[in-house]
């Protein structure tokens, strides 16, 4: 996973639940950290906290989990070693691995970053990590019906904050259950919740990757975009669009 900030360092997982940070200039290893999930590490994410450098990885073993990060003043990167008081693992939101994460936005002003999870227990869940406590928060969760292996925004809202409430839709790969496009949203009384809109079955086999080309004029609308899906045994390719009612061709 490519740092967007700094595009010549790379994050990633190994099969032995270790994380490393790679300079693409050099190329080298700048930092690893061993054995950080006790089984393989799926997912890679950097945190949307620009004060705070941090990794978020899941792993086979159910953990999320949170990496600090020193930047230097070369650029370099460094992970830390945990230290037991800030939020760092957390081995009970998720009833299996977790497969992808998608930091959203830092709430400053509750000192907490928002981020999207999938798991192969079947949930995403929209979480609230607060920054100086061992936390989690579930705002929201919602059962998809296959493993949840990735995850895509489609649309984002202007203001986040907004009192009325926000919104924004996501596109879902789940495996057996094939794609799911839903909603997170949040109401004027602050209550989230994620409620499916679309899914897209025909594949016959699990359904890995999932990506989509938006409006020639960039517009991102969810039942405007073409789909693109495919799926490992069958090595099936589909090109898709969502129909008025909500249902995927």
């Amino acid at each position: 996973m490519a740092n967007g900030k700094h595009l010549g360092v790379i994050a990633a997982t190994m099969v032995d639940g270790s994380v490393v940070i790679l300079d693409l200039e050099a190329p080298q290893i700048r930092s690893i950290q061993p054995l950080a999930h006790s089984m393989e590490a799926w997912v890679v994410a950097w945190s949307q906290d620009r004060g705070m450098p941090s990794l978020y990885t899941g792993g086979d073993d159910s953990a999320l989990v949170r990496h600090r990060v020193r930047q230097h003043a070369d650029d370099a990167f460094n992970i830390l070693p945990y230290q037991g008081k800030l939020f760092e693992r957390d081995i009970k939101v998720h009833g299996a691995g977790v497969t992808t994460i998608v930091p959203l936005w830092m709430d400053a002003h509750h000192g907490r970053e928002a981020i999207l999870t999938g798991s192969y227990d079947e949930y995403v869940r929209l979480l609230f990590l607060v920054h100086g406590s061992t936390r989690v928060e579930i705002a929201a969760e919602k059962r998809l019906g296959g493993g949840v292996w990735r995850l895509k925004p489609i649309e984002w809202p202007e203001d986040i904050t907004a009192v009325s409430g926000c919104r924004f839709v996501v596109l879902a790969s789940c495996m057996h259950a094939g794609c799911k496009i839903f909603e997170v949203r949040r109401d004027a009384d602050n209550q989230w919740a994620i409620e499916v809109l679309a899914e897209f079955t025909d594949h016959q086999s699990m359904n890995y990757a999932s990506d989509f080309q938006a409006r020639p004029d960039g517009r991102r609308n969810f039942q405007e975009n073409t789909y693109v899906s495919t799926s490992f045994y069958d090595r099936k390719l589909c090109i898709w669009k969502v129909e008025q009612d909500f249902v995927a061709i």
